[in-house]
């Protein structure tokens, strides 16, 4: 119940601040500083934020993440696209969108 709520009110949200569909979104923030206050989980809370940017943006929307690995540059390791992990900088929702 709390989840459903929750998840009209961040794309309701969505919609104030002009999101539409078929835009493409660049998503680059620490989302999850909201959720720990409401105690929901991380995966719980990337799972709404990721159903209802599809729901915002709909089936011809693109969500793009930043995904770098910082490793590949800095110290001297080979970057290998399956393998490599993405910075833990860049934040759980970047993790989130390469894991799906």
């Amino acid at each position: 119940m709390k989840l459903n709520f929750l998840e009209k009110k961040i794309t309701s949200l969505f919609s104030k601040v002009r999101i539409q569909k078929g835009d493409t979104l660049l998503v680059h923030s620490d989302l999850n500083v909201v959720f720990r206050k409401l105690n929901i989980s991380l995966r719980d809370s990337m799972e709404i934020i990721f159903r209802c940017l599809q729901k915002s943006l709909g089936p011809k929307g693109t969500i793009v993440v930043p995904a770098y690995y910082y490793d590949y540059g800095t110290n001297n390791k080979c970057f290998d696209l399956k393998k490599s992990p993405i910075s833990k900088e860049l934040g759980l929702f970047s993790k989130f969108i390469f894991m799906i």
